[in-house]
């Protein structure tokens, strides 16, 4: 098997793997987005993020864990064949590696919604209802919820 076939076996694997954490995120299949916050800008990479990312972990877990790990440079024209464990492998590597991409994301987007809640925290009636928000919106809906019931 040519290095370029397993290669692209590994890519692909890691990118149904991006797409399966996108699948199983709250966020859904969302097309990549900012969320324009005061100062800061948060990237939300929706479904096509989660597929690079989990496509690039995957790789690179090959290249450090795979076959190919302890093969110098200039041997790699003829890998041995891939085998189904590295494609399972690929997978769950593109899974955690969108996983944490989402995470990253979400922990962003949860720090913008803490602080337009300790802005209103005089209020009562509004530090009430963003707490019930806050326990129940999934993070990347936090922002756009609190900023709907005035906060």
């Amino acid at each position: 098997m040519y290095l370029w076939e397993c290669f692209l076996t590994v890519v692909i694997a890691g990118a149904v793997g991006g797409f399966v954490n996108a699948f199983l995120s709250n966020n859904g299949f969302v097309v990549p987005q900012k969320v324009v916050e005061g100062a800061s800008t948060i990237l939300k990479p929706g479904v096509f993020g989660n597929v690079l990312v989990g496509s690039v972990a995957s790789l690179i877990s090959w290249f450090m864990y795979g076959p190919v790990a302890n093969t110098s440079i200039r041997s790699l024209n003829q890998v041995e064949e891939i085998k189904p464990f590295i494609i399972g492998f690929s997978i769950l590597i593109g899974i955690g590696g969108a996983r944490w991409l989402s995470s990253e994301v979400d922990k962003q987007l949860l720090r913008v919604a803490g602080q337009r809640l300790a802005k209103h925290i005089e209020n009562p009636q509004l530090a009430r209802a963003a707490e019930d928000l806050l326990k129940s919106a999934p993070p990347g809906e936090c922002v756009d919820r609190l900023r709907s019931i005035g906060i």
